[in-house]
C-alpha cells in the first residue's frame, strides 16, 4: 500500500446518507482505493467516532473517464 501512496493523482472526501463519512484516492494506475467511517451515532456527544475502516479497490471499469468534468453524479 506504501507504494500506491505515492501514485496517487486525486483525493476526494464526502458523504453518503446515514452519515457515512468517505474517503477515496484515485491512483495513477487508474482505480480508486476507499475508506469509511461511521457518524451515524456520537456527533456531538462527546462520544469516540468510530475507526476508519478500509472498504477495498474499486476497479477501473467501474469509473467513468472526465466523470467530475462532464459532470456525472451516482444514482441515488
Amino acid at each position: 500500500m506504501r507504494r500506491h501512496c505515492l501514485e496517487i493523482i486525486y483525493r476526494n472526501l464526502h458523504w453518503l446518507p446515514n452519515s457515512m463519512l468517505v474517503y477515496e484516492i484515485r491512483l495513477q494506475e487508474g482505480y480508486w482505493m476507499r475508506w469509511l467511517q461511521d457518524w451515524s451515532e456520537g456527533v456531538g456527544t462527546g462520544v469516540v467516532m468510530s475507526p476508519w475502516i478500509f472498504r477495498g479497490f474499486i476497479p477501473r471499469p467501474y469509473m467513468m473517464e472526465n466523470e467530475h468534468e462532464i459532470g456525472w453524479r451516482h444514482a441515488p
